[in-house]
């Protein structure tokens, strides 16, 4: 018999993490095999209305984050940006063959913060700035029925974990000539987890909890180098790959000791390839191509990311329309693959002062691993996100 399964996520902050994987519990899933959680495509709504491309525009001051490169084109004096995102319904519908009831959902709140400063405007620019770079909260609930009375429960889980790999950023852009520019960010990575597992034996009337808590701490480096043609703009971003290390806690409910051991976490190495052309005085267009080096990692491939998009200003106005499509396939060798359409819009209530918005909605397909979902159940995702962006240069 097969049953189908509805679960719906509810929104919440955004804490972004990596699964831990001890006896006995099922904490994980399709996603977590990325040791450091999932990878947010893009931290602000100007990346995220036109397909979570990387741009070169200044307007918002999280986008060095990324690109240290739009750096050296800075024209204003100062630029400022605070964005935030809400990743508001997660919908799996589960097929499964067993009597088994998941409960899957994830909670995305990714949030950025920068300030850049033009010491030439246009020639040489610092900026500073954090963001959350990838995510992996969820909650899980699974329930194990009896094969012989139906619709008795045996044994129930429930697993929460929040946590962040929080990205904290130095950044410099030094354009040579008027129409190169170069970028140069220093990162320091923070990796953190809290995770509380329940295990309820319903036949022997017991609980079981386990609570972890882990730290780790690495650093990387963002390259890039872009060209401006008229109204072309080409770069190439590096950002180097990291490994994190620091301590994790496990306590259990049966032992009033802490098993503490140290733990490595990795994110991988990516290189961007960013087409930005306004071929008119109303439209522009983005092209990226991600490059993303998961095959170090045992099990895992390299991925290429697609991520397109556009903006149409209309002349004598103060707002843009976006759009935007991206295609990510997964990084294990029984891969799936995601893809999105996005759309959004920028408003400038002044010349100093702008308001973004942008809009994500994706499916995602693919049939589970063993880690919390068993091989043979097929998930069908629909992912939807809402990114507000403020900016403000002078």
């Amino acid at each position: 018999m097969v049953n189908k399964i509805v679960c719906t996520q509810k929104p919440g902050i955004s804490i972004l993490l990596a699964i831990l994987l001890t006896a006995d519990i099922y904490a994980g899933s399709q996603l977590s095999r990325n040791l450091t959680g999932e990878p947010l495509l893009s931290y602000n709504a100007a990346c995220t209305g036109v397909g979570n491309s990387v741009r070169y525009s200044i307007d918002d001051a999280t986008m060095f984050l990324v690109n240290p490169g739009v750096l050296g084109f800075m024209e204003a004096r100062a630029v400022a940006a605070f964005n935030l995102g809400v990743l508001p319904t997660d919908e799996r519908v589960i097929t499964v063959d067993e009597p088994v009831y998941h409960n899957f959902g994830i909670t995305q709140f990714p949030a950025a913060v920068a300030l850049a400063y033009a010491i030439i405007p246009s020639r040489l620019s610092i900026g500073i700035g954090t963001a959350v770079i990838r995510d992996n909260s969820y909650f899980h609930e699974r329930y194990l029925y009896s094969p012989t009375a139906v619709g008795v429960r045996v044994k129930s889980q429930k697993v929460s974990q929040h946590g962040a790999v929080d990205k904290y950023t130095a950044g410099i852009g030094w354009a040579p000539v008027k129409f190169l520019s170069t970028g140069l960010n220093i990162n320091m990575l923070n990796y953190y987890t809290n995770t509380t597992d329940l295990t309820s034996d319903y036949l022997l009337n017991r609980e079981y909890i386990v609570n972890s808590k882990a730290d780790a701490t690495g650093y990387g480096l963002d390259l890039s180098a872009g060209f401006m043609v008229n109204d072309i703009r080409i770069g190439l971003i590096f950002s180097s790959d990291s490994t994190l290390t620091g301590t994790q806690e496990v306590m259990y409910s049966t032992s009033t000791s802490k098993l503490s051991t140290e733990i490595r976490k990795y994110v991988p190495a990516e290189t961007c390839l960013v087409y930005e052309h306004k071929f008119s005085d109303i439209h522009t267009v983005i092209f990226n191509l991600r490059w993303v080096n998961n095959s170090v990692l045992t099990g895992n491939r390299n991925t290429l990311i697609l991520t397109a998009g556009g903006e149409c200003k209309p002349q004598d106005t103060d707002y843009a329309v976006r759009y935007g499509f991206f295609y990510t396939p997964f990084y294990a060798d029984d891969a799936y693959s995601t893809a999105g359409v996005t759309t959004g819009a920028v408003y400038r209530v002044s010349d100093n002062f702008g308001v973004d918005l942008a809009i994500q909605y994706a499916k995602r397909n693919y049939i589970g691993d063993g880690t919390f979902f068993g091989d043979t159940q097929q998930i069908d995702e629909t992912l939807t996100k809402c990114v507000v962006g403020i900016s403000i240069k002078y």
